[in-house]
């Protein structure tokens, strides 16, 4: 139902702004703003206040829950929420989820396909989002020469570095493999609720390896760093010591199996 992207048209698909009867009501997280978004919850609580059947909620960002409040006279026990994250009660806690309402931890990478291990073209390590909430991880791994930062540069200022532009979502995959791999570090919401921050699979399925502090238990498969020291040893890594922790990590990834029904 909502507005499509260019690329997204171009694939044929169609919007739809009216409710047509169904079985299941799917509902995908999207932006809080009521402000910049108020067309959008609107046609969505419409939605579901003509829908009779079951919900299921979407949700792949811990800062984007539904709204609870807009619907005070829901009935909340039809709604399934499908997480990716791998701690529900921590979830519930951080989305401040209605009591009856059911919960399902959902890997949302299931579909998704690898890339190969490419020779890279970046003896570096590469962070990609913002430092909200992650300052005492930055503090410690922008000491190493060896990590780069992609993102906004006015989110950055007060860390006075270097940052390159974020690539568009389409070119991501080309992007990290420039890369020697990816750092993944999260902030308190992400670690509570084990949530799989996106930015790891979208560089695993990429074809290289990942790096993380351990604290997020939907992140235990990746390769543990510490210290700014570690960023500098696994950016060094020939091609060969980089595919063995990537194809690890991937085996472990494919123990992760969807549990939605």
């Amino acid at each position: 139902m909502s507005p499509l992207t260019d690329v997204t048209q171009q694939k044929g698909i169609q919007t739809n702004e009216t409710y047509k009867q169904c079985d299941v009501l799917m509902l995908e997280f999207g932006g809080t703003n009521q402000q910049f978004y108020a067309k959008d919850w609107a046609n969505t609580l419409e939605m579901i206040k003509k829908h009779k059947g079951e919900i299921v909620f979407i949700n792949d960002d811990p800062d984007l829950p539904f709204l609870w409040n807009l619907l005070p006279n829901e009935n909340w026990s039809r709604w399934t929420i499908a997480v990716n994250a791998v701690n529900l009660n921590g979830v519930k806690e951080v989305l401040k989820c209605p009591s009856n309402v059911k919960l399902k931890d959902y890997p949302m990478h299931a579909n998704m396909s690898f890339a190969e291990p490419k020779e890279h073209e970046k003896h570096k390590l590469v962070y990609i989002g913002r430092p909200n909430g992650r300052a005492k991880y930055l503090e410690e791994f922008l000491k190493s020469k060896n990590l780069e930062i992609s993102g906004k540069a006015n989110e950055w200022a007060d860390y006075q570095i270097d940052v390159i532009e974020n690539p568009l979502q389409r070119m991501r995959r080309a992007f990290y493999a420039m890369y020697a791999g990816c750092l993944a570090i999260y902030d308190k919401k992400h670690a509570i609720c084990g949530w799989r921050t996106g930015r790891a699979y979208h560089a695993l399925y990429a074809g290289i390896p990942v790096y993380s502090p351990k604290g997020n238990a939907g992140l235990n498969w990746c390769t543990q760093v510490n210290t700014h020291n570690d960023i500098d040893k696994y950016a060094i890594l020939n091609n060969q010591e980089r595919a063995e922790i990537w194809q690890k990590q991937v085996d472990a990834v494919l123990k992760d199996k969807a549990v939605l029904c």
